[in-house]
């Protein structure tokens, strides 16, 4: 057994160990669980990234072009905590949507929003649409504009040649963009911790 120093990195030896005990039924199910909102981060950010990304490349107003462009990027200038503290006052039981709920009769009491699942999700989405709308309106950008006349000449109407021409070409872009919230989300630690909570945690 080697010396411990305090303060010094000791990696120890080669091992499987950690891996093993992945297989063990609690650490199974917070890897599970970590997996599942990864791809419910990258699914949501993709839905709410896409008609931004298409609408930056196709939008010819200046000032709408801008108000996109600063909506979409907006929170890669915000810090992970002040993010994250931001949507637990949205989601808090005296925050900001339980504040509003009660006021046009919807609710009777506070919803429980923190400490869930879907809380989580949705303030992991808010930190990685800048990374995808980047990403798709870089892939849209490169759709030659002919190949829509083309489609729309032989008889095609706006969603179909949106289903067959754009979003195919933009695959490349949608690919990159889910790959990289999926990881992006998958060693995203602050966010998950301080909505999520232990609770979520055990529940994993």
């Amino acid at each position: 057994m080697p010396d411990q120093h305090p303060g010094s990195l000791n990696p120890g030896d080669l091992t499987l160990a950690n891996f093993i005990a992945l297989l063990k039924p609690p650490y199974a199910r917070v890897f599970l669980n970590t997996v599942w909102i990864c791809f419910l981060t990258a699914f949501g950010t993709l839905i709410i990234s896409y008609p931004l990304a298409y609408a930056l490349v196709h939008v010819r107003n200046p000032l709408a072009k801008s108000a996109i462009l600063i909506t979409a990027i907006t929170p890669l200038f915000l810090g992970e905590v002040v993010r994250t503290y931001s949507w637990i006052i949205v989601f808090g039981n005296q925050g900001f949507v339980n504040s509003v709920l009660p006021r046009l009769a919807l609710i009777d009491q506070p919803v429980q929003f923190m400490f869930t699942t879907f809380a989580v999700v949705v303030a992991l989405v808010h930190v990685t649409i800048p990374v995808m709308v980047i990403m798709l309106a870089t892939a849209l950008a490169h759709i030659e504009p002919d190949y829509l006349k083309a489609a729309q000449s032989l008889g095609a109407g706006p969603i179909r040649a949106f289903l067959t021409i754009t979003l195919p070409l933009s695959m490349p872009g949608i690919s990159a963009g889910v790959k990289t919230a999926f990881a992006w989300t998958f060693s995203a630690f602050a966010t998950p911790q301080l909505i999520g909570g232990d609770s979520l945690s055990r529940a994993r």
